[in-house]
């Protein structure tokens, strides 16, 4: 059972995942804090260097458990993986959650279809990737099996990937 609240960010394509990040804000209130950067903070007028550094520097620090919503086109939003960068920098614990847009052929899914990041960790087995609908259903066991999985499988992290240096938001 989680005792208190856990600091979440919630790293996502704002065009498809922003009413997921919202039910869970909503039916999950009492189990998490969400630290995710408001709307407002993320204005494009502001730039890209402005948002890494906030990122950085504001929202994401040892404590915080990060969770990756992916739909069709978060594999190729510079600031997902950024946040998963980061994330993994300060080790944070990181889950995928595939969003129901997201066709897994015979139940399988496919790595291409999840930021690249997000897959190495995954496959390093410091990572899980849980589809929506179990990821609702076992939310509360979720959470505490994340909290342990952060000390017990850390040597596991794999952030050798380079991080984009262009300023487009995404790279694909």
């Amino acid at each position: 059972m989680v005792a208190t609240q856990q600091k979440v960010y919630f790293s996502y394509s704002h065009r498809e995942g922003k009413k997921f990040k919202v039910f869970l804000e909503e039916n999950f209130k009492d189990l998490i804090s969400n630290k995710t950067v408001s709307d407002d903070e993320l204005n494009p007028k502001r730039g890209a260097d402005y948002r890494e550094k906030l990122v950085n520097e504001e929202y994401i620090d040892e404590n915080t458990l990060l969770i990756v919503l992916v739909g069709k086109s978060t594999r190729c939003k510079k600031h997902v993986d950024w946040e998963i960068y980061t994330a993994l920098k300060n080790n944070c614990y990181v889950i995928g959650v595939i969003l129901p847009e997201i066709k897994m052929p015979n139940g399988r899914l496919v790595y291409g279809d999840i930021p690249a990041r997000l897959a190495d960790n995954v496959k390093s087995g410091y990572s899980k990737l849980y589809t929506w609908n179990y990821f609702i259903n076992y939310f509360e066991e979720i959470l505490d099996t994340a909290y342990q999985n952060k000390i017990d499988l850390k040597d596991n992290i794999n952030n050798k990937r380079s991080i984009w240096l262009t300023t487009d938001e995404e790279y694909c």
